[in-house]
């Protein structure tokens, strides 16, 4: 059985969601109408956790890439 996740993880996890769908639209991989159905679900998965996050929360998200062959 999965353990209920903690609030600084759902935050986190908000966060992810939102950078990735913002990175995916800025690099013209969803469209418009694709990003505002992303947005809708991240919505709902904010709205059904009662998660509010900060526009510092989301930018501290990071990708992290190693190119070691």
């Amino acid at each position: 059985m999965e353990t209920e996740k903690t609030a600084a993880e759902r935050r986190k996890e908000l966060a992810t969601l939102l950078f990735c769908q913002s990175y995916l639209y800025y690099h013209d991989m969803l469209s418009s109408a694709e990003s505002k159905r992303v947005c809708k679900r991240i919505s709902a998965f904010q709205d059904k956790h009662r998660i509010a996050i900060t526009r510092e929360q989301i930018d501290s998200v990071e990708i992290k890439y190693q190119d070691k062959l």
